[in-house]
């Protein structure tokens, strides 16, 4: 997927594409230019595990003015994470229209 996401990123102008797929067990596999994500703070992130589960294209033009999003591990500047700032997601479906993975977009700029 390396060099799909690497073209994607720079198609699009940001610092972070990732391809997730949901795995047999539920759990999510990540795969892509994870730079500064990391795989305890996307667990543990609101932003991720809540966006992951909507089956429809979600765009925050800024996660650090979201309320909501203030304490995200991968938002909030405390906890140490990357600060991301813009977050685009768009769910991939199968044949049956069960969510099986996304592709997510994200940079530390607005």
């Amino acid at each position: 997927f390396g060099s799909l996401l690497a073209s994607t990123s720079k198609r699009f102008n940001v610092e972070i594409c990732v391809l997730s797929l949901q795995c047999e067990n539920g759990d999510w596999d990540l795969h892509g230019d994870i730079d500064g994500l990391v795989q305890e703070k996307v667990e543990g992130s609101k932003l991720f595990k809540v966006l992951l589960r909507r089956a429809m294209p979600t765009v925050i033009p800024d996660a650090q003015l979201s309320h909501a999003l203030k304490d995200d591990a991968l938002v909030a500047a405390v906890s140490g994470g990357p600060q991301l700032r813009f977050y685009v997601e768009t769910p991939l479906a199968d044949g049956k229209g069960r969510i099986i993975g996304a592709l997510i977009l994200a940079d530390r700029t607005p």
